[in-house]
């Protein structure tokens, strides 16, 4: 079995989907108020948006710099990246373990729209790491799982905006 994980469009799309429902149901509210309390609506709706928008894009675009141009394949043995030109294949045996990092409302409805991004953290026995953001793949943790013999843990935590 053989998973190939890189950034496309629609992971950018799945990533960004709770976002959008926000931004949907703000201008719904938008729209009642204005109707209702004229022109104030718009303040309003920056007032509400701005805390939910600015941290979703950070982390939106530190994620896609981290694995742009990646390509990730993963084998039940070994795990392949290839960036540009460049192919490095790490065997299950080279992998100390991986570590998932991610909201703890990942799973539910989320609060935070930033709450949908997450990363794994491949720490190698050599004791270099390897990122790979949920960017690349939104079920990433799941096909990760294929490699055999590697063992996995997950850290919850607010919001993962770091990627040390």
């Amino acid at each position: 079995m053989k998973y190939i994980t890189q950034i496309t469009f629609k992971n950018h799309l799945i990533s960004l989907a709770w976002l959008f429902v926000y931004l949907f149901l703000t201008i719904m509210v938008v729209i009642y108020l204005n109707t209702n309390f004229g022109s104030d609506g718009l303040f309003i709706m920056w007032i509400s948006l701005l805390p939910q928008l600015l941290p979703t894009i950070y982390l939106h675009l530190k994620y896609y710099y981290i694995n742009k141009s990646e390509t990730c394949l993963i084998y039940e043995d070994r795990l392949e990246i290839v960036k540009s030109t460049i192919k490095n294949t790490y065997l299950a045996d080279d992998i100390s373990k991986i570590v998932i990092c991610k909201s703890a409302n990942k799973d539910g409805i989320p609060i935070l729209t930033s709450e949908g991004y997450y990363y794994a953290k491949v720490i190698l026995k050599m004791g270099d790491s390897i990122i790979l953001t949920s960017l690349l793949d939104n079920r990433i943790e799941e096909k990760l799982k294929i490699i055999k013999g590697v063992d996995f843990s997950t850290v919850n935590g607010f919001s993962y905006f770091s990627t040390t």
